[in-house]
């Protein structure tokens, strides 16, 4: 019997937090990865998500669009979204995720989930 060893791939983890009374999170630098994914929190208010992009920490964020135009999920509360086009988010440096609704009594912690 042969033993193979699993190379896990290199991630970067990073936490986008809404703060109270916000539709706005704070900036993730990405450093050159790629986002594949995101989990939302119990505390989420919104149930629909967009992305902003920019190319440096304190620029203009603008909304991230695709083909078919803003980038928007509808979402609901702990759960893991895959995104199905890793190539809408290539070559993006920083990014915001931004809730439809004003945040109510918690901060939300959306996780960022990307890969090289």
């Amino acid at each position: 019997m042969t033993i193979s060893q699993f190379q896990s791939n290199l991630g970067f983890e990073a936490e986008a937090t809404i703060a109270v009374g916000q539709t706005k999170s704070n900036a993730i630098d990405l450093y050159g990865t790629s986002l594949v994914g995101f989990i939302t929190d119990a505390n989420l208010t919104g149930t629909a998500l967009t992305f902003e992009g920019s190319d440096s920490l304190t620029g203009t964020y603008v909304p991230i669009h695709n083909n078919s135009g803003v980038i928007s999920r509808t979402v609901a509360t702990s759960k893991y979204y895959l995104e199905s086009s890793v190539d809408t988010f290539k070559g993006l440096r920083f990014l915001k995720v931004v809730s439809g609704t004003i945040q109510a009594t918690n901060p939300a912690v959306i996780k960022i989930v990307s890969r090289p």
